[in-house]
């Protein structure tokens, strides 16, 4: 990740993937410093960070600390997350005919290319309400020096002046890019504590899905100094 920052090394304080899941967490002590270069090596290191920069957490929150959401690309909507009550049926039913539930239904009746299909589904449904929130909505200032964001549930954050190409067809090159889109949500308590650097307190108690989700790695991360290129 040498294309991307001054990154030198971390100290890892945890680390915590639970196995056979999507999820990680990682936290510790990063240390930053300048890459020796030429100028036309130092201008691409800047395009690139600054890239990273585009439309992530550090961005978002920082933009939400200034009130600038909108002005800065970003827009959140209430997501609702539903049980998928029909592949829960539709599980039922596998199980009690042949004590299995996500192979595929073998049977030549009519209902089986329909079961199938089903059993493709995710295990939940979103719903994302189509009102934009404004930033007040979810945060308010707790003192001179710090916001708030404060929410129940599940939240939407799409960043509209970047596209991406979508996780699962990295390596198909024809595939349309699109608006990054991110999911966000709580762990424990509902608000976590917001600084005009874009750092926020206690990082452990957020949860991010999809595109933050990806993007999000050790590898992109930068200094809470970073300072974006002018436009």
């Amino acid at each position: 990740f040498s294309q991307l920052k001054p990154f030198s090394n971390m100290l890892f304080k945890s680390f915590y993937q639970p196995f056979l899941t999507t999820l990680s967490f990682f936290m510790g002590f990063p240390f930053f410093k300048n890459m020796e270069g030429n100028e036309r090596k130092k201008e691409k290191w800047s395009r690139h960070r600054h890239y990273a920069y585009e439309g992530s957490i550090m961005h978002f929150m920082r933009a939400l600390y200034k009130n600038t959401l909108l002005q800065e690309g970003f827009t959140i909507n209430i997501l609702q997350r539903y049980l998928n009550k029909e592949k829960q049926r539709v599980k039922k039913i596998y199980k009690d005919m042949h004590g299995q539930t996500n192979r595929n239904y073998n049977s030549n009746t009519d209902s089986s290319l329909y079961y199938n299909n089903i059993l493709k589904q995710s295990d939940s449904l979103d719903y994302v309400h189509p009102q934009t929130l404004s930033a007040d909505s979810v945060s308010y200032a707790f003192d001179s020096t710090t916001a708030v964001l404060n929410f129940k549930g599940f939240l939407q954050i799409t960043y509209a002046k970047k596209k991406e190409v979508p996780v699962n067809d990295l390596f198909h090159p024809s595939t349309k890019s699109i608006i990054p889109k991110s999911i966000i949500r709580f762990v424990n308590q509902p608000e976590v504590y917001i600084f005009s650097d874009g750092s926020y307190f206690e990082t452990s108690n957020i949860m991010v899905e999809q595109y933050w989700n990806f993007s999000e790695k050790l590898s992109n991360l930068l200094p809470i100094n970073f300072k974006p290129l002018l436009h």
